[in-house]
């Protein structure tokens, strides 16, 4: 396969010029970021193995379209934890939170 043209790299880079991307969080987030993102990881996963669409997740999590665009995208500013760990209760009901303490002790929440 070769290379794109010039003039095909301008047309993609003008169609996505004001796509807004998903949201990563690195090594600099915090703690908290980094756990509401995994979250939203573990959501996504679920909607894309489910191959609903849009509409059918935001029925299935009883929220508008506009969210699950902002959930899926991982847009975890938008969502309190307690909100991320409800819509994750609905897609994976038996999930299971660990915390390490720096004890290094692990407890189990129900």
């Amino acid at each position: 396969m070769a290379f794109p043209t010039d003039e095909e790299l301008a047309r993609v880079r003008k169609l996505l010029e004001n796509v807004e991307g998903s949201r990563v969080v690195g090594e600099e987030g915090t703690k908290i970021e980094k756990f509401k993102f995994e979250i939203c990881q573990t959501i996504l996963k679920f909607f894309i193995k489910s191959e609903m669409s849009q509409k059918e997740f935001s029925l299935l999590l009883s929220i508008d379209e506009a969210l699950v665009s902002k959930l899926i995208n991982c847009k975890i500013e938008v969502f309190s934890t307690e909100r991320l760990l409800k819509y994750l209760e609905i897609v994976e009901p038996d999930y299971k939170v660990s915390l390490e303490s720096s004890l290094g002790k692990k407890q189990r929440l129900p």
